[in-house]
């Protein structure tokens, strides 16, 4: 499995068991798939704006924001089908959130 898409099911699992109160963030930081990562970066890109320096930092800004579940979503890309094995192949997986509407 391609790196960044296990860290991104990775991060949406454990931001949901966060933002649902189900687990404290502590235990994300004794990972062993963050022991082969340098560095996370949290953007907003549509704002051009950092949300957060550490995973602990992004889950808690989430939580701060009324955020109530994160999701994986592919977006497909021009490309060949039989590209998507390799680095930057056939397409991207982002995470999206779904904030409570009040």
């Amino acid at each position: 499995m391609n790196g960044s898409i296990y860290l991104s099911i990775f991060l949406v699992t454990f931001g949901n068991f966060y933002l649902n109160k189900l687990m404290k963030n502590e235990f994300i930081e004794n990972a062993t798939i963050l022991n082969f990562i340098n560095k996370v970066y949290f953007i907003d890109y549509s704002d051009n704006m950092e949300l957060g320096k550490t995973i602990n930092e992004w889950f808690l800004f989430l939580k701060n924001d009324r955020v109530k579940y994160l999701k994986l979503h592919y977006m497909a890309q021009n490309g060949d089908w039989r590209t998507t094995g390799f680095v930057g192949g056939s397409g991207r997986w982002l995470m999206k959130q779904k904030r409570i509407v009040a």
